[in-house]
């Protein structure tokens, strides 16, 4: 095999890959029997990938030429000769090895992958290490949530809004993108335009990219120009620049998540189409939204904040299905999950104003039950915070503020079928925890200690 020969079939064995997009030759020298190669692959993901060889011709046998004919703990062909693979050329040189997004590398096939690269280390970048004290990994440092946000890089709270259907879903988010629109032309440090996130349903369901468009266009009164789709066939995104001022792009529909490293803090709103109960990588998308503009805290309190709409036909399910997505693909500690989502009940109008009710307003359990609750014999005071409506469907909404007493939630627990008793457990504890942190030291009972130094 001649030095020639053996570059094109590289180039022919890469160009038949399946996850490579183009290749690129960017030098290539070749002499009566070595040759010096530099190729730079794109990805099928828009990754870049270079590779760069020297090789030599020895007996009608590519020897690359770093590495001996003596080394070990290689793959050999069955003459015993190295094999020329981009596998063999890492094991040798036993390389540092980063993994991101390192909790979806945790099949044995990817477990195999790494230990044929032989590496001296592997790092790994992850919300949620694998910590099992057996095969897990050793977690060198992690930042919380509170110090991710201190550190002015996130949106935090959350504002959730559940809402009974799409439609209702898809309108209050347009409302949300066009008051914060209206409230980043303020913002004295920087442009800011506001982008809505909207996640469709995949061909054959009800609300489709191309559904959910014209329903865009034709309901909202939203120009084509302001809508972009970001689909593995539409990439409609990859041509624009989302920061620019002259863009019209406000909105952005997508189906199970944006491509891993997309990245534009502008994005403020989520809002999911489909049941959140079966709605897919909303994680994903709600990761996208929380990146603050310029990693700087803005002025005004709307901007510091991430909106999420979703579509859920028992209110409260949603609250839970993404406390459940911060805790469990996120990386939040169960008491950070509770305070960074907040609910915001569908209509509220106080939205971006300056007395800061919609931030530090008195913690709302919103809650359906199946039957109508119990409230005779409840303290006066506790009832005048339970209000009940009846649903068409026969079930009740349930809207309690401020303080759960333990026999207002054996009241409510009561009221719910035994299969989603754990869960509204579950809602009332996470609702306590956002209750004890919104009062004041001195409204809880704590007293300030002053150290007499006298």
């Amino acid at each position: 095999m001649n030095p020639d020969h053996y570059i094109d079939t590289i180039k022919m064995t890469l160009s038949i890959s399946s996850f490579v997009r183009s290749i690129d030759m960017l030098k290539r020298r070749t002499y009566a029997n070595s040759g010096f190669i530099r190729i730079r692959l794109r990805l099928i993901n828009d990754d870049f990938v270079e590779l760069v060889e020297f090789f030599k011709v020895i007996n009608d046998q590519i020897e690359t030429i770093d590495i001996p004919a003596n080394a070990t703990g290689l793959d050999r062909d069955e003459k015993g000769q190295i094999k020329f693979s981009f596998v063999n050329l890492m094991a040798f040189h036993r390389p540092l090895v980063i993994v991101d997004e390192a909790h979806k590398a945790g099949t044995h096939l990817s477990f195999d992958m790494l230990a044929a690269l032989r590496p001296s280390c592997i790092v790994e970048f992850t919300a949620t290490p694998n910590t099992d004290p057996q095969n897990g990994s050793n977690v060198l440092f992690r930042a919380s949530a509170a110090e991710v946000k201190a550190a002015q890089m996130i949106k935090l709270p959350i504002i959730l809004t559940e809402h009974p259907d799409w439609r209702a879903a898809v309108h209050d988010a347009i409302e949300t993108r066009a008051r914060l629109a209206e409230t980043a032309k303020s913002d004295p440090r920087n442009y800011i335009r506001p982008l809505t996130l909207f996640q469709a349903q995949d061909k054959g369901q009800e609300v489709t990219v191309d559904v959910l468009k014209t329903y865009l266009i034709e309901n909202e009164n939203i120009t084509p120009e302001k809508i972009a789709i970001a689909t593995g066939a539409q990439r409609e995104l990859d041509a624009i620049n989302l920061f620019d001022k002259a863009c019209p792009v406000e909105f952005i529909i997508t189906v199970e998540a944006l491509k891993e490293g997309w990245d534009c803090s502008f994005a403020y709103v989520l809002c999911s189409v489909a049941n959140i109960s079966s709605a897919t990588d909303i994680e994903q998308l709600l990761g996208r939204i929380l990146r603050m503009p310029y990693a700087k805290t803005r002025t005004n309190a709307a901007l510091n904040c991430a909106y999420t709409h979703v579509s859920s036909p028992r209110f409260g399910e949603g609250a839970r299905t993404l406390t459940d997505t911060l805790v469990q693909k996120m990386g939040f500690e169960p008491d950070e999950a509770s305070t960074s989502l907040q609910l915001r009940l569908p209509g509220f109008d106080d939205f971006g104003s300056t007395n800061g009710d919609l931030f530090n307003r008195t913690p709302v359990l919103l809650e359906t039950v199946d039957n109508e609750p119990d409230l005779t014999g409840l303290a006066p005071d506790v009832a005048e915070r339970v209000q009940v409506e009846n649903r068409p469907d026969g079930a009740f909404i349930v809207t309690v503020k401020g303080e759960i007493s333990d026999e207002l939630e054996k009241r409510l627990v009561a009221a719910t079928t035994p299969d989603r008793s754990n869960s509204l457990r579950a809602s009332v504890d996470r609702h306590r925890v956002m209750h004890c942190k919104s009062i004041a030291p001195v409204a809880r009972g704590e007293k300030f200690a002053v150290i007499n130094v006298c």
